[in-house]
């Protein structure tokens, strides 16, 4: 079966259990390809200072500080990079430039001939 993911550059937790789901997939179970797309946690795209300041106002210090620090370290440690990931087992990235539901971009994931497609995203 040829799968491809769509998910999202995620810094927290994406990586490690894509890793984990490369690790148990069956033997005739390949992931193809991979669309990563940004990750927008409002519904919309908005700038790094905008999701910020989003973020804090609507979560307060607290949040906003541990979740900061978290993110920077994440930043630190190349295990939790997804594109490093699909690189360490061969996966395409799959760039897409128009919406993925744009006659265009499902074209392109179509040219990985997929059985399947598995969407993690937030």
């Amino acid at each position: 079966m040829r799968i491809v993911i769509i998910t999202q550059n995620e810094p927290f937790y994406l990586a490690k259990n894509l890793s984990y789901l490369i690790n148990v997939l069956p033997n005739h179970s390949k992931i193809v390809g991979c669309v990563v797309t940004e990750v927008s946690p409002f519904g919309k795209k908005e700038t790094f200072v905008q999701k910020a300041i989003k973020t804090f106002n609507i979560f307060g210090m607290k949040f906003f500080v541990y979740y900061s620090v978290k993110y920077i370290l994440s930043k630190l440690d190349k295990t939790k990079n997804i594109s490093l990931v699909l690189k360490q087992n061969n996966i395409s990235k799959i760039t897409l430039n128009k919406p993925i539901n744009s006659n265009e971009s499902v074209d392109k994931i179509k040219t990985h001939k997929p059985d399947l497609l598995i969407s993690i995203l937030g």
